[in-house]
C-alpha cells in the first residue's frame, strides 16, 4: 500500500521561516526553487484533508529469515546487506538477486560486521568488522569478491580501535571507535592494502558514533560527532585535521548523514535536513519533521527525492520537498534504505529478518 502522509502526521517547514506547507504532490518544487525561497514567500498552510491518498501494490520480500539485517547496498543485478552478530551467533555479509531467490553468503563468520561499500567498476565489496579487544579476533577493514570468496585484509588498527561506519571517498575512511566506546577517530586507507600507515583527517570525530555516521565524496568527509550533535567536514587527504570544520549542528542527536552531490542530507530522530556541501556553518534547510524514530537515509531517487526509514513507525517514506509519500507501512523495524537511482527502493527490516523491495 502506498499512501501520501497526512499533514497532521508529518509537517514540512520552509527553512527557518517556519511556514507550514502541504503534503500534496501538487506543491512540488525542484532544488533550484527551494534555494530561491525567502521569508517573503507567500505559502499558505494546507489542511490535512487536502492531502491525497493513492493505493498501490505491497512491497516485495526478496530475502527472509535473516539475522539482524542492517546496512544495505545494491549494484545492477544484486542487493547486498550486513547480517549483524547476535550473541554467540556471528554475523555475515549477504547477497541476493534483485528479483529475489536464495540468499547467498558472501563473507561468513564475521565477529561484528558494520557497513559495506563498493566501487561501481570494481568487483569487490569493502566492509568493516568492528570487533574491539579484549574479546580477541581481527578487527578492521576488509574486502571480498561480490560473488563470495577469500576475504582480504586491507587495514587494521593496532591501538585497540574497532572499525564502524565506512565511507568511500576515493580512499576508504572509517569511524574507528576506541575500546572504551569513546575517543573515536576517522581513519583513512587506500583500497589496495596491505595494512598501511593510516591517515587521520579528523582525529577526534564521532565520539560514541553508531551506525551509520559518515559519508563523503572525493573532496570531503562528513562525519557525526554525537557528543556535540554536530556534523564535521574534513578534507580528504588532510591527515592533520587542520582544515576540519563544524559543518552543521543540531538540537537533536544526528542519526544518519549522506553526501548527495551538491547537498548533504541528514536525519535526527524526527527530522530530515539538508545543507549545501560548500557552506559549512550555513543555515540548514528543514525538509520534513514529525517522524517517530528515523534510522536510515537513502540516496537520491529519480531527481530531488530521498528515502528515509522510520523504525519507530515501521514505515518507509519518500521525501521530496514539500511532500512526503508513504512507500510502505507495517514493516518490522526498518533499519537502512538504498535506491537504484530510480524510484525503486531496497531496505532491511531488522526486527523481522527481511530484505524488501518497493513495488
Amino acid at each position: 500500500m502506498v499512501k501520501r502522509v497526512a499533514a497532521a502526521a508529518i509537517v514540512l517547514a520552509l527553512g527557518a521561516c517556519n511556514i507550514l506547507v502541504g503534503i500534496g504532490e501538487h506543491h512540488l518544487r525542484d532544488d533550484a526553487a527551494d534555494a530561491s525561497m525567502d521569508a517573503s514567500a507567500d505559502v499558505a498552510p494546507i489542511d490535512a484533508a487536502d492531502a491525497s491518498t493513492a493505493d498501490g501494490p505491497a512491497p516485495i520480500v526478496i530475502a527472509s529469515h535473516q539475522q539482524n539485517p542492517s546496512w544495505i547496498m545494491n549494484d545492477a543485478t544484486s542487493v547486498y546487506w550486513v547480517n549483524e552478530a547476535n550473541g554467540a551467533s556471528p554475523g555475515a555479509i549477504m547477497r541476493v538477486d534483485k528479483a529475489g531467490g536464495p540468499p547467498m553468503v558472501v563473507a561468513p563468520a564475521r565477529a561484528r560486521p558494520m557497513q559495506i561499500r563498493f566501487d561501481s567498476n570494481v568487483p569487490f565489496l569493502y566492509f568493516t568488522d568492528d570487533f574491539v579487544p579484549p574479546g580477541g579476533g581481527t578487527f578492521g577493514l576488509f574486502k571480498v569478491p561480490r560473488g563470495g570468496g577469500a576475504v582480504t585484509t586491507i587495514d587494521v588498527d593496532g591501538t585497540g580501535y574497532g572499525y564502524g561506519a565506512l565511507a568511500n571517498v576515493g580512499a576508504l575512511c572509517s569511524a574507528a571507535v576506541g575500546p572504551n566506546g569513546q575517543g573515536a577517530r576517522v581513519r583513512c586507507s587506500s583500497k589496495a592494502g596491505p595494512p598501511q600507515t593510516p591517515c587521520y583527517p579528523y582525529a577526534t570525530a564521532a565520539i560514541g558514533a553508531t551506525l551509520p555516521a559518515m559519508d563523503g565524496d572525493l573532496q570531503y568527509i562528513f562525519t557525526v560527532d554525537t557528543a556535540a550533535n554536530a556534523i564535521i567536514r574534513a578534507e580528504v587527504g588532510d591527515c592533520t585535521g587542520a582544515n576540519a570544520v563544524v559543518f552543521a549542528t543540531s538540537q537533536q542527536p544526528i542519526r544518519h548523514v549522506v553526501s548527495n552531490g551538491a547537498m548533504v542530507h541528514w536525519t535526527t530522530t524526527t527530522e530530515v535536513w539538508r545543507l549545501d556541501r560548500n557552506t559549512p556553518g550555513g543555515t540548514p534547510f528543514l525538509l520534513a519533521s514529525g517522524f517517530k524514530s528515523l534510522r536510515g537515509l537513502g540516496g537520491t531517487l529519480g531527481g530531488a527525492a530521498i528515502a528515509v526509514v522510520d523504525e519507530g513507525a515501521g514505515a518507509v517514506f519518500r521525501v521530496r520537498y514539500p511532500s512526503v509519500t508513504t512507500i510502505a507501512v507495517n514493516q518490522g523495524g526498518p533499519r537502512h534504505v538504498i535506491s537504484d537511482g530510480t524510484d525503486v527502493l531496497y531496505w532491511t527490516n531488522r526486527a523481522t529478518g527481511e530484505v524488501m523491495r518497493s513495488p
